[in-house]
């Protein structure tokens, strides 16, 4: 995940707009995507954005690595 300050045109992506914020996309990418959700946590020691993925068939104790 990166920040830009402008989005390429690509046939490969797919652009859509949350809440004022402009999310892109590669198409291969957005079917595993589509159940994904984005949360940020606050604590002191969860504190940054954390991706949950209902569709994922196994992960590591960590939360980091994941299988689908």
């Amino acid at each position: 995940m990166n920040f830009v300050d402008s989005i390429k045109d690509s046939e490969f992506d797919l652009t859509f707009e949350r809440n004022d914020v402009v999310f892109t996309i590669d198409v291969k990418s957005a079917d595993l995507m589509e159940s994904a959700s984005l949360d940020f946590g606050g604590g002191l020691l969860d504190r940054g954005f954390k991706w949950t993925f209902p569709s994922a068939t196994g992960g590591c104790g960590c939360g980091t690595s994941f299988s689908f």
